[in-house]
């Protein structure tokens, strides 16, 4: 008898978060059409993520970034 993908989730949610973690790992490698340009585009994610988290890149508000758009081209 085969369980429905609700039931599945629900049952993978109660997993412990290293279970979950080596579950969600599993499933990526099992995942064949994530190309490379993928995989290039969530490292460069990451490395933007963490130059933002440790301090060494800033973050500018859509507002400002429109005014200076705006201010240089017209």
């Amino acid at each position: 008898m085969s369980r429905s993908f609700a039931d599945l989730t629900h049952e993978v949610l109660d997993l412990e978060d290293e279970q979950r973690e080596e579950l969600v790992g599993m499933l990526l490698k099992s995942l064949d059409q994530v190309d490379e340009i993928e995989r290039a585009w969530m490292e460069e994610a990451m490395r933007r993520y963490e130059a933002i988290r440790s301090g060494r890149a800033r973050t500018l508000a859509h507002e400002d970034v429109v005014a200076r758009l705006e201010a240089r081209f017209g």
